[in-house]
C-alpha cells in the first residue's frame, strides 16, 4: 500500500512557526511533524510515499531524502500553492494513487501507529479517522454516522446530528479516487482550483460508502495554529 502526504500549503495559521520552514517540518519535541508520520507509516510497512510539495519545497524534499533514505519517495509540485487548496494539490499526484487503496494524509496530523494499523486492517475500503473528544465548531470537518459507523453526512459547518470530527488521515479506494478526480476535473473546467479535498468527500459520501474509525484513546491530533502546536508539545512530553 502507498501513502500520499499533502504538504504544499503555506501553513499561515502557524504564523512565525512557518516563516522559514514548511508546515510539515514544524518541530514538535524537537522533531519535524512529518517525521512522526513517516515513522508511523514505516511501522506499518508502508515505504512507498508520495509527497505533494509547494511552499519551501526544496527544504522539505532535502530533509526527507537526507533523513529517510530507506524509503521510496515520489515528489509532486504544486507551483500554485499560494492560490489553490488541497484538492488541487491532490490532483498534482493523481497518477500516483490511481490504482488500488492508499493512505491519505494531510501534513498537519499527528497519530499513533496503532490507529494507522486499525485503519489499514479495516474491512472497509474507505475509512476516515474520527474523534469525538473535541468541541465541534464551524470550519471543522464533522460527520454523522449510522449504527454501522457509515458516514451519512459530512460538513464543515456545525449541524445538529454531527457527533465526530473527521481528520486528514484516511484509507481510500480507487473508486473514491476516481470519483474525486472526476469532480476536480469538473472544477478545473470552471477554473476553480480552491476546493478542499474533504469538500469533495462531503459530496462523495452520498454515492460511495465511507466509514469512520473512532480514535478512542489512541493518539490523534491536528496542528493548525500556534495554540495547537503548544498543545502537541505538551501531549508528547507526557
Amino acid at each position: 500500500m502507498k501513502a500520499l502526504i499533502l504538504a504544499a500549503g503555506l501553513g499561515s495559521r502557524l504564523k512565525e512557526a512557518t516563516k522559514e520552514t514548511p508546515k510539515a517540518m514544524v518541530k514538535i519535541n524537537f522533531k519535524p511533524l512529518i517525521s512522526f508520520q513517516i515513522e508511523a507509516l514505516k511501522d506499518n510497512n508502508i515505504t512507498d510515499i508520495g509527497v505533494v510539495l509547494g511552499y519551501k519545497s526544496n527544504i522539505l524534499k532535502s530533509y526527507l531524502l537526507e533523513n529517510h533514505k530507506d524509503l521510496n519517495f515520489s515528489f509532486f509540485i504544486n507551483d500554485e500553492y499560494e492560490f489553490t487548496n488541497s484538492a488541487f494539490s491532490f490532483y498534482c499526484a493523481k497518477e500516483f494513487v490511481k490504482e488500488g487503496s492508499y493512505i491519505h494524509l494531510n501534513c498537519d496530523i499527528l497519530f499513533s501507529k496503532e490507529l494507522l494499523s486499525m485503519i489499514i486492517k479495516s474491512k472497509h475500503s474507505n475509512v476516515i479517522a474520527i474523534s469525538k473528544n473535541i468541541l465541534l465548531t464551524d470550519n471543522m470537518e464533522q460527520v454523522e454516522l449510522d449504527n454501522k459507523n457509515k458516514i451519512i453526512k459530512m460538513d464543515n459547518m456545525k449541524f445538529k446530528e454531527a457527533s465526530f470530527k473527521a481528520y486528514g488521515l484516511a484509507k481510500l479506494s480507487s473508486k473514491s479516487t476516481k470519483y474525486i478526480n472526476d469532480k476536480i476535473q469538473e472544477l478545473l473546467k470552471k477554473n476553480n482550483k480552491n476546493e478542499n479535498y474533504y469538500g469533495i468527500i462531503r459530496e462523495a459520501v452520498l454515492d460511495i460508502n465511507y466509514y469512520g474509525i473512532d480514535s478512542n484513546n489512541l493518539f490523534l491530533f491536528e496542528v493548525n495554529t500556534l495554540n495547537d502546536l503548544k498543545k502537541a508539545n505538551q501531549k508528547l512530553e507526557k
